[in-house]
């Protein structure tokens, strides 16, 4: 269910902060670094799984564990990046994965040599199910394979450099705290208030992403995180003390500060041998 329908803010993994960063950019920084033989894949799905019930992989049919994916990838990923389409602003995604990729809000993309020594793009696009009663809820997690076109100038033209992410993530950062202590958001989530109290600050992503990130790209990630995560809250807090041009306005900022979010994640997750 996409952003515009979804009558609570997306369910967090569990009650600590860094669990809020979306499993397809942790598979996207994960995938090259398997690939290239720097990591293990047990260790990268470990990391991507968490506490979920093990993936799936569904590729034409043939299902397989996440970790076998990985496996398979050894020697074979030419590029990877997370995308994070939403309603209104599919700038990133491919169009063969666009419906898929905005009902999930969240696309891995990744070119890989193919078998016969081709070249293959595919979106791992995930499902992800929550079960289990308030308080033990779990996640079953089956992405699944689509082909799509060469998708690296898109997502390079859309997400921008990492230059840009950072100078945007600094507004952004300001305005949606400003907004979230004026609204009181805790007021009207009482079971989101330990988390914003650990948003307002930064936290610990280690455990969720490769440990060797350039300090630049891990800064990104932690603000973009935590952002998204700020913006989502807010978007559904009661709102009830707003008249309707304030409501209006509310709404645009926090628009505005979810695509610089999205973005950012976007350009902190890519590799391409497109960009040097």
């Amino acid at each position: 269910m996409n952003s515009s329908t979804r009558p609570t803010p997306r369910p967090f993994r569990d009650s600590d902060a860094q669990a809020i960063l979306p499993r397809s950019a942790s598979l996207a920084l994960w995938l090259p670094r398997v690939a290239s033989g720097q990591w293990s894949p047990e260790v990268a799905a470990q990391s991507v799984q968490q506490e979920d019930e093990p993936h799936i992989i569904d590729d034409r049919g043939s299902a397989v564990s996440l970790v076998t994916f990985l496996r398979s990838t050894l020697g074979r990923v030419v590029a990877s990046c997370a995308v994070f389409p939403v309603p209104g602003d599919i700038a990133s995604a491919p169009y063969l994965a666009t419906h898929s990729g905005v009902e999930s809000e969240e696309l891995v993309l990744v070119r890989m040599v193919a078998e016969d020594r081709s070249q293959r793009n595919i979106a791992l696009v995930p499902e992800v199910t929550e079960f289990g009663p308030a308080g033990d809820r779990g996640y079953s997690t089956h992405w699944n394979v689509v082909e799509v076109d060469p998708w690296e100038f898109q997502v390079l033209g859309s997400a921008g450099s990492l230059a840009d992410a950072q100078r945007a993530l600094r507004v952004g950062l300001a305005q949606a705290t400003e907004a979230l202590v004026a609204l009181d958001v805790a007021r009207w989530h009482e079971e989101h208030a330990d988390l914003i109290d650990l948003l307002r600050d930064s936290y610990d992503l280690s455990g969720y992403i490769p440990e060797d990130l350039p300090a630049r790209v891990y800064s990104i990630l932690e603000s973009s995180a935590r952002l998204r995560a700020i913006v989502d809250i807010a978007r559904f807090s009661d709102g009830s003390a707003l008249n309707s041009t304030q409501a209006q306005a509310r709404l645009r900022l926090l628009r505005d500060v979810d695509a610089i979010s999205r973005r950012a994640m976007e350009a902190a997750t890519l590799m391409t041998p497109l960009v040097g």
